[in-house]
C-alpha cells in the first residue's frame, strides 16, 4: 500500500477551459481539501505543499501527480533549482531540501528556539545558499552545514514572511506589512514601504513587486512606481511583460486569478472561483494557482 499522502490523481480540478484531469483516488485519509500554500514550477513539473508536510508534483502539460516527499512541520514557503525544492518548515524550525528525482529529503535547518524566533516562512536560494525568513533573515549553504544570521537585524525584530532575490539583493516581507531590503551578504536594512501585504512579493530579477494599498507597486533601485489595481491579491509571480495575482474569496467577493501589464496597468481577470488561492507560479504559457476544496493546483492559460 502507497504511504497515505501519495496523491495518485487529480480530480474536480480543471484546468480551465480545458478537460478536466482523471478522478482522484488516495490510499488513506484523504487530503484532497487541503489548499496548496505554495506553488513554484521548474521546464517540466509544478510544485506544491499543503501546509502539512507533504510535498506534490504534476507535469507542466498535465497528467498524474504524484507526492514526492512527506517532511516535518506546517509547511510554508518553498524555492526551486535544478535539482532540488526548498520548503520552509514554518515554526517546527526546519528548512527541508528535497531532491526532485528521488524525493530524498534532508533538513537544512534545525532552530532549536520557543515561539515565533523558530518559525521558518519564506525560502529562496542561488548558487550556493538557501536563504530564509524567522524573526530575522539568515542563510545556510546548499549542501548543508551552520546556518547565519546576517549581520543587519530588521528594525523592530518581530517576524518576517516571504523573501526573494533580486539582483544582489534580498527583499522580504515583515509583519508589520513593511518590506525591507538588504544585500545578500548583510549588511544594513532599508524599509521600502511600510504599507504592505504580508504574503504578496515577487521578483523579475531586477525589481521587486508587491502590494500595498489594493495596488501592485514595483521598485527598482531608488525608485518606485505603481503598476495597476488589485484589489485582495494574497500572492504574486511576474513574467517580463506582466504580473499575476491570486485574490482571496471572502464573504462578499469572489477570488480569482488576474494578469496585470507592466507597461500599461490593464487587468484581465483569468479565472474566478470561490476558493481561497494561495500559491501562485508562472511558466512561458500557463499560470499555477492553490485551489481549496477538492483542487490544490489549477491552472489556465496566461
Amino acid at each position: 500500500m502507497r504511504p497515505w499522502w501519495l496523491v495518485v490523481a487529480l480530480a474536480g480540478c480543471g484546468d480551465h477551459g480545458e478537460p478536466a484531469p482523471p478522478t482522484v483516488t488516495c490510499d488513506g485519509p484523504d487530503v484532497r481539501g487541503l489548499p496548496a500554500i505554495s506553488v513554484v514550477a521548474d521546464a517540466t513539473h509544478v510544485y506544491w505543499n499543503d501546509g502539512h508536510g507533504v510535498v506534490v508534483r504534476a507535469p507542466l502539460g498535465g497528467g498524474e501527480p504524484e507526492g514526492i516527499a512527506k517532511i516535518d512541520g506546517n509547511t510554508r514557503g518553498m524555492a526551486i533549482d535544478a535539482t532540488s525544492v526548498y520548503v520552509a518548515g514554518g515554526c517546527q524550525g526546519q528548512l527541508w531540501k528535497v531532491d526532485k528525482s528521488t524525493g530524498a529529503a534532508i533538513s537544512l535547518v534545525k532552530i532549536a528556539l520557543e515561539g515565533s524566533d523558530s518559525c521558518i516562512h519564506g525560502v529562496t536560494v542561488d548558487d550556493e545558499f538557501a536563504y530564509f525568513t524567522t524573526n530575522t533573515v539568515s542563510r545556510v549553504p546548499l549542501g548543508g552545514g551552520f546556518f547565519q544570521a546576517l549581520p543587519a537585524v530588521p528594525p523592530g525584530g518581530g517576524c518576517s514572511s516571504a523573501i526573494v532575490l533580486v539582483g544582489d539583493a534580498l527583499a522580504w516581507t515583515e509583519c508589520s506589512n513593511e518590506i525591507h531590503t538588504m544585500a545578500r551578504i548583510g549588511g544594513p536594512v532599508q524599509i521600502v514601504l511600510q504599507d504592505a501585504s504580508f504574503e504578496a512579493l515577487a521578483t523579475d530579477g531586477e525589481s521587486v513587486y508587491f502590494v500595498s494599498g489594493g495596488e501592485i507597486r514595483k521598485q527598482t533601485g531608488a525608485t518606485q512606481s505603481t503598476i495597476g489595481p488589485a484589489a485582495g491579491a494574497v500572492a504574486l509571480a511576474v513574467d517580463s511583460t506582466s504580473v499575476y495575482w491570486a485574490a482571496a474569496a471572502n464573504e462578499v467577493q469572489l477570488g480569482g486569478v488576474h494578469r496585470t501589464t507592466i507597461a500599461t496597468g490593464a487587468v484581465t481577470e483569468l479565472a474566478t472561483t470561490d476558493r481561497d488561492h494561495v500559491g501562485i507560479a508562472v511558466d512561458s504559457s500557463r499560470v499555477y494557482f492553490g485551489g481549496g476544496t477538492g483542487c490544490p493546483v489549477e491552472s489556465v492559460a496566461k
